[in-house]
């Protein structure tokens, strides 16, 4: 992919993630995600299944 088209494409861009779901502690005044792997497996897990759903069902 070009440079052209990833600039072209930015505006299409939509963030899959719900920020308000990732637990995050402020440390110098920058949000930093505060998980753990278990965490992360969890809700990678939880995701998967759901994008699986609406690809299969589409």
């Amino acid at each position: 992919m070009a440079i052209t088209e990833i600039i072209s494409n930015k505006e299409e861009y939509r963030r899959k993630v719900d920020k308000r779901e990732i637990p995050t502690c402020n440390i110098l005044g920058v949000n930093i995600a505060a998980i753990n792997m278990q965490w992360l497996l969890n809700y990678l897990n939880q995701k998967v299944k759901n994008e699986a759903g609406n690809l299969l069902a589409g």
